[in-house]
């Protein structure tokens, strides 16, 4: 009787804590889709800083509501947070496995899409194979494919695609658009012949088709109906330019005129629709169903304002050498030298730009490149008058630690550095003696040496080597070790600590004599009257050794301490100022 009695009680209270959990639970979920009705609201508005807000205050509901994770992800990527932030909000939804409004493929698809971005590409093969089979999966598939340079695999899955995806134009403009890089000679025509017999079905989702497929077909008279239709229908690409150029369709003034005024890709071209991602690139139509990965793949430029033009290095670089007249060239050059607008260039051509160029009248005003294409770029440059006077870059990292410490760089005159900012210290070179030369400059366009100019990045070193620049230093500032808010200036020697002065609000109250690199005496102004009434001693091996002060100013240490290499504190006291300390206490170590 008494064990059933037992028992009953258990099942009643585990009941009755089921119960609790549940409700709970149900109300932790509540709570969750009312953030995420807000934070649809407040993306359908425009109002992406207060829904990123929002979404961060929700962080404690994204275990019960995958979805939240998923909106943290897109906000993210519309404000251009480094993409390791939006990968990590994903993967917190994948883990939680909570969805409710959006299938775990089409996160899956997005996921993919990041790391592909990110270079990541086996991984990004891997999170495909996790899902079911797609125009979507495949498209990137492709690109991972691409990356990895894996040419068979990549033929495996285009054959599939053309099969199952007959009238989907995305897997034929990818292949017309690196066509060129994967199938050398004819190793690629079956596919090339396909593409091409469907091609006037397929222009009508994307017309920019009849521009990528023109180096490869051969009839010249074929190929100037498709660059004069799709002309005639509005297509704006800038990138079908040199088609209409070279099969003379518009002569070179027309083409100046159109090229130096074409807009390039803009975030604000993808807007949030319905829960799904949804828009268009201008001049190129995109089409992906479910979640579409366009902010991704397309590599969206940063904002610009309205109607600046965004244009290619290697297009502009075709474009020039299209030119075959000097009146031609000179409009050309006078295009460039008071152009506005950001240069973007796509280096181991896989369709993300690694950096971008900003200019004003002619004139570069920024430039910032992301090797890693991930948001954290490793070298940012401030221009005035052309020339660059401020930079952010990372520093070599010490042994033993991980993670890149970044860096602030002024030039006086580049590339001598005035100083280097390095966390809360601050690096003053001698003159003339610490270069850093992370950019060299090339002419476009035959605008000459003082013309039109792009920063590359290519055999020069873009981080800043710490031992070098302490080497160089005359003065480092650092935050003082006795005061709050003081400054501490280090007077450097051949790499070495010569001197020390620390300050606070402008007025002098430490100063630190250094042997051999270590400190050796301090004389300080503890009370702050202006008089540096405390002398410290260190020992060989620069620890602190013993203070005495002299706190009325009368020649007499009236107080000090000696500092045991046991820990022990010996502090004594001169009570009647007769020279002698009678008074001592021992504070024993540790």
């Amino acid at each position: 009787m008494f064990r059933s009695m037992v028992v009953l009680l258990l099942l009643l209270v585990s009941g009755g804590l089921c119960a609790q959990y549940g409700a709970e639970s149900t109300g932790d979920k509540a709570v969750a889709e009312r953030y995420a009705e807000w934070v649809r609201r407040a993306m359908d508005d425009g109002r992406w800083v207060e829904a990123e807000a929002a979404l961060e205050r929700a962080a404690d509901y994204a275990d019960v509501s995958s979805d939240l994770s998923w909106l943290l992800a897109l906000v993210r990527l519309h404000e251009k947070r480094p993409l390791g932030r939006v990968l990590e909000a994903l993967r917190r939804g994948i883990e939680a496995d909570r969805w409710e409004s959006y299938p775990p493929e089409e996160v899956r698809l997005l996921e993919a899409a990041l790391l592909i971005r990110l270079r990541f590409y086996a991984e990004a093969l891997e999170i495909l194979s996790l899902i079911p089979e797609g125009a979507d999966a495949a498209l990137l598939g492709l690109r991972a494919c691409m990356g990895l340079r894996d040419l068979p695999q990549f033929r495996i899955i285009l054959a599939r695609s053309l099969e199952r995806y007959p009238r989907d134009p995305r897997h034929v403009g990818l292949l017309f658009e690196f066509a060129g890089n994967l199938f050398p000679g004819e190793v690629g025509r079956e596919f090339m012949d396909t593409a091409l017999r469907r091609l006037p079905l397929l222009l009508e989702e994307d017309p920019d088709l009849a521009w990528m497929a023109v180096p490869f077909i051969g009839d010249t008279g074929e190929a100037r109906r498709l660059i004069t239709a799709y002309r005639a229908g509005g297509g704006l690409s800038p990138k079908a330019i040199p088609a209409a150029l070279r099969l003379g369709i518009i002569g070179e003034h027309q083409a100046m005129e159109e090229f130096f005024s074409a807009s390039g890709v803009s975030p604000a071209g993808v807007s949030f629709a319905g829960g799904l991602w949804t828009g268009a690139v201008p001049g190129r139509k995109v089409l992906l169903s479910g979640v579409s990965t366009a902010m991704v793949i397309a590599a969206a430029p940063p904002d610009l304002p309205e109607g600046s033009p965004v244009l290619e290095k290697a297009l502009l670089l075709s474009v020039w050498e299209l030119l075959r007249n000097t009146a031609g060239r000179e409009e050309f050059r006078r295009n460039l030298l008071r152009f506005s607008g950001v240069i973007t260039e796509d280096r181991d051509g896989d369709g993300f730009p690694e950096s971008e160029a900003w200019y004003q009248d002619g004139l570069i005003r920024r430039y910032i490149y992301d090797e890693g294409q991930d948001g954290l770029p490793e070298l940012t440059v401030f221009f005035n008058g052309g020339l660059p006077f401020r930079g952010e870059t990372t520093v070599f990292p010490e042994a033993g630690k991980n993670g890149q410490e970044r860096a602030l760089v002024f030039w006086e005159r580049y590339p001598s550095v005035l100083r280097v900012e390095l966390g809360d210290r601050r690096y003053f070179p001698r003159p003339l003696a610490f270069f850093f030369r992370p950019l060299q400059f090339r002419e476009l366009g035959g605008s000459g040496p003082d013309g039109f100019v792009y920063p590359e990045t290519e055999g020069n070193s873009l981080r800043i080597g710490r031992r070098s620049l302490i080497s160089s230093s005359i003065t480092i500032e650092e935050p003082g070790g006795d005061f709050k808010d003081a400054i501490r200036r280090v007077e450097m020697e051949g790499g070495i600590p010569r001197r020390s002065s620390e300050w606070l609000n402008g007025r002098l109250v430490s100063v630190t004599d250094f042997v051999s690199g270590r400190p050796f005496l301090q004389r300080i102004d503890l009370d702050l009257d202006g008089r540096p009434e405390t002398i410290r001693r260190f020992d060989e091996e620069g620890l602190l050794r013993s203070s005495e002060s002299d706190w009325d100013g009368d020649r007499v240490f009236e107080t000090g301490e000696e500092y045991s290499p046991d820990g022990r504190v010996f502090r004594a006291w001169d009570i009647d100022k007769d020279g002698i300390k009678e008074y001592i206490e021992i504070s024993p170590g540790e």
